[in-house]
């Protein structure tokens, strides 16, 4: 088995904000915002306690039309706890770097088989839970992920920064298709629903900004945080491995 991956990816995201048809101030000045984010990821296979062991870092920055975003950094390490030709139960760790500190959360995932090698449960929740049909090079999969959707932007706030970074924390229910065009080229195409579970502004670093509360303490916390309805989506993705 080979000890070491590397793959490249870059990623391409524009969204279009209407601003409401009234009286009320723009929340942004446009209503089209261009995010790109690439990087590299690198995974090193080895054994801990006689159980295969998967150690991960992801190094990548953001950007958008009128400049560069963040650099950020993400590890992961995951083992083996149960293997066998139909199930497969695996724990760990992933952290990320924000805020100048670095942040860890627990992992478990469950992958399992049914009778009919074609159709499998992928469980790593709450990150993404899909049912899977698979293909020689096609894959469908039925599910729901959540993550994060973001952009730069400049905004229209009385008191905020000219320039700001707007993130949502999404739960997306969707229909997923991957595609293997050759050793190193992947291709993936997503449509379904997005459904907002936190949505706020930030400082363009992607900080909170201290606040005075009524009781004069000083507090941190977004410029903005506001709901939306839920909305559908498309995306379209292609992914190159340099190693294969």
């Amino acid at each position: 088995m080979k000890k070491v991956s590397l793959y490249a990816n870059i990623d391409y995201s524009c969204y279009i904000i209407r601003n409401q048809p009234n009286n009320e101030p723009a929340f942004f000045q446009e209503d089209t915002h261009n995010y790109y984010n690439g990087g590299f990821t690198g995974a090193y296979y080895t054994s801990l306690f006689h159980r295969p062991l998967i150690l991960s870092t992801i190094v990548s920055v953001d950007a958008w039309e009128k400049g560069w975003g963040k650099l950020q950094a993400k590890m992961a390490a995951m083992t083996v706890l149960k293997q066998s030709e139909r199930t497969k139960f695996s724990v760990g760790f992933f952290g990320m770097s924000l805020y100048h500190s670095v942040s860890i959360f627990p992992v478990i995932a469950f992958w399992y088989r049914f009778s009919n090698p074609i159709w499998s449960l992928d469980l790593t929740p709450p990150s993404q839970m899909y049912l899977r049909y698979q293909m020689k090079f096609h894959r469908v999969s039925i599910g729901t992920t959540m993550g994060t959707d973001n952009f730069y932007a400049r905004t229209s706030l009385v008191g905020a920064p000219s320039v700001c970074y707007f993130s949502e924390v999404v739960m997306k229910p969707e229909v997923q298709y991957e595609y293997i065009i050759n050793r190193h080229f992947y291709l993936t195409a997503h449509i379904g629903l997005s459904m907002v579970l936190k949505s706020a502004l930030y400082n363009k670093n992607q900080k909170d900004v201290e606040l005075t509360n009524e009781n004069g303490e000083r507090t941190k916390a977004p410029i903005l945080e506001q709901d939306r309805s839920p909305v559908p989506f498309i995306n379209v993705g292609l992914s190159y491995s340099l190693f294969k």
